[in-house]
């Protein structure tokens, strides 16, 4: 079975998993400007990933539009975020990029990355730095906005290979026509 990873990847996080995906799997990868040009059609399952973005997945729609290219062909989603776990708006991000996708929920998944202002576009930058006042000046903050608060300061990197585990166990029930969560029986 060959695998394609489709995916957009701004300061690192994203290609950081593909990479650690495609040591795994041997997989084709392709940045979303290579996959635009690329042909597909030799792959068996797409997977596309890229990171959350005001609340939702950047640059999903364009990574959708090449994957309904292939009809045929299974695919997957993730997506990274600066969060350590998967927070409601990623959650539903996924939901909506499950949707769009026409794809079972299963087959959608988070994985943490970080922050790297320095490799941020300078709008990207100034954005997050206004959210990181924000919630700094917010009076009675949750501990989640707490901690986010703390987080959001400075670039960190949270990024762990272990979470791209369920992405491998998802990829290889399609290879054996099963669902995951079979292989969780």
């Amino acid at each position: 079975m060959k695998l394609a990873i489709l995916y957009h990847s701004q300061t690192g996080f994203t290609r950081q998993y593909v990479d650690w995906i495609a040591e795994k799997t041997h997989a084709d990868c392709y940045s979303l400007t290579e996959a635009i040009k690329a042909d597909l059609s030799a792959c068996d399952v797409l997977l596309l990933g890229s990171w959350m973005h005001a609340g939702s997945i950047y640059k999903l729609n364009k990574l959708a539009a090449i994957a309904q290219k292939y009809p045929q062909k299974p695919v997957l989603l993730f997506c990274t975020g600066a969060s350590p776990i998967a927070s409601p708006d990623s959650q539903k991000a996924l939901e909506a990029g499950s949707q769009l996708l026409k794809i079972d929920p299963a087959l959608t998944f988070y994985c943490p990355g970080g922050l790297n202002y320095d490799q941020m576009s300078p709008g990207n930058r100034l954005l997050m730095k206004a959210f990181a006042s924000m919630i700094k000046a917010k009076k009675n903050k949750t501990e989640d906005e707490k901690l986010m608060s703390e987080m959001i300061v400075s670039s960190y990197d949270i990024s762990d290979p272990k979470a791209i585990e369920p992405i491998l166990v998802a990829v290889s029930a399609i290879e054996t026509k099963t669902t995951p969560s079979d292989l969780n029986d």
